[in-house]
C-alpha cells in the first residue's frame, strides 16, 4: 500500500521528465502497446495547488488507441494509470496522444 506522498509522486511533472524519448508501455489486450513519451509540458502554477502538467505521447500510425484510462509502464518499472486521449498529430507518420494532470 503506497503513502500519500508515494501517490503524489506519480502526479508531479518531474517524474516522467526524465523518460522524454523513451517507451512507456500501455497495459493493452491482446498484449501491451509501446508508446513514445514525446514531451511534458508543466502547467502554471497555481499556489495551494500542485502544477498541472501534460504528456504528449505517440505511436505509429497502424496502432491506434481509444480515448480511456490506461495503465502505463514506465522505463523504470513503475506503473500508473491515466486518461489518454487522441489528439491531432503535427507529424503525418505518428498518431499522437495526450494525458492532461491537473
Amino acid at each position: 500500500m503506497s503513502t500519500n506522498g508515494e501517490l503524489n509522486d506519480f502526479y508531479r511533472a518531474s517524474l516522467y521528465q526524465a523518460f522524454v524519448g523513451q517507451e512507456v508501455l500501455a497495459n493493452t489486450l491482446p498484449e501491451p502497446v509501446a508508446l513514445r513519451l514525446d514531451s511534458v509540458m508543466e502547467g502554471r502554477p497555481n499556489p495551494g495547488f500542485r502544477p498541472p502538467f501534460s504528456m504528449l505521447l505517440s505511436t505509429p500510425l497502424n496502432i491506434a488507441l481509444v480515448d480511456g484510462l490506461y495503465e502505463l509502464k514506465l522505463p523504470n518499472g513503475a506503473m500508473a494509470s491515466f486518461y489518454m486521449t487522441c489528439i491531432v498529430s503535427s507529424r503525418p507518420e505518428r498518431r499522437a496522444y495526450q494525458i492532461v494532470v491537473n
